[in-house]
């Protein structure tokens, strides 16, 4: 039997991350901004990621490595700006509209991944079940999309 660890904690993400956007949506309802969201989740995220990183003996191997690889490095700042400009984006969805609705075209983000994957690396890592997965989430937020009168 294959080791199904990932699909767990990709499911648990996914809870998580789901659970995160419902509380989020009702601190921003209370006139906090998604600015100040943004500072408190980052804060809490670099705080947990040097505990991880010290209390696992990464952190030193990691900055070697980093600093052994330049075009590592820069990928990593690369990397880091987008995630905290996607964080912005789904916290500002969020505001603007609602963490059910927002949630629902984000998950579109598999389909980029498949994309970009494609274009980068030149490496399809897709099925044809998995495929037919991601079209069915695109024609589901297509349908969100055209049914909330846009």
């Amino acid at each position: 039997m294959a080791d199904n660890s990932w699909f767990y904690a990709a499911l648990g993400c996914s809870i998580l991350w789901g659970l995160s956007y419902s509380l989020t949506e009702k601190i921003m309802e209370n006139d906090v901004p998604v600015t100040v969201v943004m500072a408190f989740t980052g804060f809490f995220y670099f705080i947990f990621s040097l505990f991880i990183c010290f209390s696992m003996g990464e952190i030193k191997p990691g900055l070697i490595s980093l600093g052994n690889n330049k075009s590592n490095l820069i990928l990593l700042i690369a990397t880091s700006g987008m995630y905290v400009l996607g964080a912005y984006l789904i916290y500002f969805a969020i505001n603007e509209k609602n963490a059910t609705l927002a949630s629902m075209v984000e998950i579109t983000y598999p389909l980029f991944v498949f994309l970009f994957s494609m274009i980068i690396y030149r490496d399809v890592q897709l099925n044809w079940w998995a495929a037919l997965g991601g079209i069915f989430i695109f024609v589901g937020v297509c349908i969100i999309y055209y049914k909330n009168g846009y």
